[in-house]
């Protein structure tokens, strides 16, 4: 195969990174890229088998790094959103996330069994959404949403030939589920005559411990300068218990209505739950020459299992009947319409190597958002996201330093509906990211 010049590779960069560009752009709430070259490069890595970091997009490719390999890793994020109307504009409170990473692969003596296995732990969804209680106009809607689930990833794959190779694995998740939104309830105040009722806003904020099951394959081919893999992940129901509390804001100064206030905003138990969805990753890693490598990913993701999210109650404060009397909170279950759609999102990554120890990287993705625009809320507000990835690796014998980071600018979403009082108001939001992640790799 001819080698290209230098002129000729970064022609081909710009050109393959304009394109991708330039295709079509989302984001949900699941995290797609851990450590240094995986953030530099937009999450482009179903394709190759350069370290154990490889398990977390395809299980097979560890059966093609013989001995043991190990990575540690931490990503940062910094995200920033905005909310716009004629009634105002408001920001989200500054949330940073922290996320550290560890991968470990061991193949077995290549001449006893062509089998490798490992583990990886990391964190399949980090996201948060929390808006200003008090004076935020869309709180009546949605004013807090929380997903945090560690992946433990234990896999095995099989080296069916030199170039072919197969692997499978289960992953445990376990995290935390919050949510939050307020409403303006009638309080009923007694013995006045007629049984006066009061609106009071309560805020309610619920909280619950989950965990679920998934399981992933892959299939991966490797030659000298090219490679390609395909991964699928079942997706995952994760639920579990935790508690609902309830806070009064402004009660009027009326005899009685504290007391009232009081009685019903005694808290309780919730039950949470979240649908992960299906994907399924395919990856084309090519080496034009010795110095430049790529890698085209395209990741298909089945949101449109998430129809209808269900939330359970053991105090329902916020389903009481306005008409029946007294008033006694009793369980419910609060559904609320999602109606999500699949993404197909293409990201692609690419590293070359400008001396010695020393490689840069590039990474540019697409990353479709599976809300559509009539079922936007505050707390998944955010549009098709741009990702654009640049990063820098330090190798020295068997070890690996890799730092990454990645810009998401996700397109802005207009809706209606997201203030109780002003229905018919446009509502406009706007937001982007910054992820910083860093890994050393070693093995061999």
């Amino acid at each position: 195969m001819p080698v290209s010049t230098p002129a000729s590779r970064r022609v081909f960069l710009a050109a393959s990174l304009a394109l991708v560009a330039a295709a079509a752009n989302a984001s949900g709430p699941l995290l797609f890229q851990h450590g240094g070259r995986a953030t530099a490069q937009a999450g482009a890595f179903v394709g190759r088998a350069t370290d154990a970091g490889g398990l977390d997009y395809n299980p097979a490719v560890i059966a093609r790094l013989q001995g043991a390999h190990y990575q540690l890793g931490f990503d940062y994020t910094a995200p920033t959103d905005d909310y716009s109307s004629s009634t105002g504009s408001f920001r989200q409170r500054h949330l940073v996330t922290e996320s550290p990473s560890i991968y470990a692969s061991w193949h077995l003596p290549k001449d006893y069994y062509p089998l490798a296995y490992g583990i990886g732990i990391d964190h399949r969804a980090w996201y948060r959404a929390e808006w200003e209680a008090a004076l935020f106009p869309g709180r009546f809607n949605d004013r807090l949403q929380r997903l945090e689930l560690w992946s433990v990833h234990p896999v095995a794959a099989y080296q069916l030939s030199d170039r072919w190779s197969v692997g499978a694995g289960a992953r445990y998740y376990i995290g935390k589920m919050q949510e939050g939104r307020n409403q303006v309830v009638n309080v009923e105040v007694s013995p006045l005559p007629g049984s006066f009722r009061f609106p009071v806003e309560f805020e309610r904020s619920s909280d619950a411990d989950v965990d679920g099951y998934a399981f992933d394959a892959g299939l991966h081919y490797g030659a000298e300068r090219w490679g390609w893999g395909l991964a699928f992940d079942t997706g995952a129901k994760v639920e579990g218990n935790g508690n609902v509390s309830y806070t009064a804001r402004d009660v009027p100064s009326v005899a009685g209505v504290q007391s009232a206030v009081d009685a019903l905003a005694r808290g309780g138990s919730s039950r949470l739950s979240f649908d992960l969805p299906q994907e399924l990753r395919t990856g084309l890693w090519v080496a034009p020459s010795e110095a430049w490598s790529f890698e085209l990913d395209l990741a298909w993701t089945a949101w449109s299992s998430i129809d209808t999210t269900e939330m359970s109650f053991s105090r329902d404060l916020f389903g009481l009947s306005p008409t029946v009397s007294p008033q006694v909170p009793g369980s419910g279950t609060e559904r609320r319409g999602r109606r999500w759609e699949d993404t197909l999102s293409v990201r692609l990554g690419t590293e070359l190597a400008v001396a010695e120890r020393w490689a840069v990287s590039l990474g540019a993705a697409l990353e479709p958002s599976p809300v559509p625009s009539n079922t936007v809320e505050p707390g998944f507000a955010r549009g098709d996201a741009l990702v654009l990835g640049t990063g820098i690796t330090y190798r020295i014998r068997n070890l690996a330093f890799d730092l990454g980071y990645s810009y998401f600018q996700y397109d802005d979403r207009n809706a209606r509906g997201q203030e109780f009082q002003h229905p018919l108001v446009t509502s406009t939001y706007k937001g982007h990211d910054q992820v910083f992640g860093f890994s050393v790799s070693w093995g061999g």
